[in-house]
């Protein structure tokens, strides 16, 4: 599936439905998902490492710090 220069398929649903994917070679955070990761996401082990991430970026992003590129987990 083409997604276009540097939008790179990262998560699928069983069905083959993309579910995520981030923007390569940018650095920071660029990832999109097609689910509500908020929800409930105390109790899912995929929704965490997404906010671990999103959380790690601002608060390198508040110190001046340039986060390395990151992929969805």
């Amino acid at each position: 599936m083409y997604m276009g220069q540097d939008v790179l398929l990262d998560g699928h649903a069983p069905d083959g439905t993309p579910e995520a994917f981030y923007i390569d070679n940018v650095p920071g955070f660029a990832l999109a998902v097609q689910w509500h990761p908020e929800y409930k996401a105390e109790l899912d082990p995929v929704s965490q490492p997404l906010f671990r991430a999103f959380g790690d970026a601002c608060r390198e992003w508040q110190d001046g710090r340039r986060a390395p590129m990151r992929k969805s987990a």
